[in-house]
């Protein structure tokens, strides 16, 4: 398979920028945002402990044991 790596001339002006000036995200008013923090920091540390959890799980299984003595 060949492979054209020649560069891309961007097509009208900067593709990376939105056509109109968004605004910045603004909670709406049933939104308690100590509440989502809150859950947010939950998952965080459920997730961590779950990551632990695992890492640890695999690196017990891979203990150098010592060899027989013959």
């Amino acid at each position: 398979m060949e492979r054209n790596l020649t560069p891309v001339a961007a097509v009208g002006g900067i593709a990376a920028q939105p056509a109109a000036r968004t605004d910045t995200a603004v909670p709406g008013r049933d939104v308690d945002v100590l509440a989502t923090l809150l859950l947010g920091l939950i998952g965080g540390l459920v997730g961590g402990g779950a990551a632990l959890a695992g890492w640890t799980a695999v690196t017990r299984r891979r203990l150098h044991r010592a060899a027989p003595a013959t």
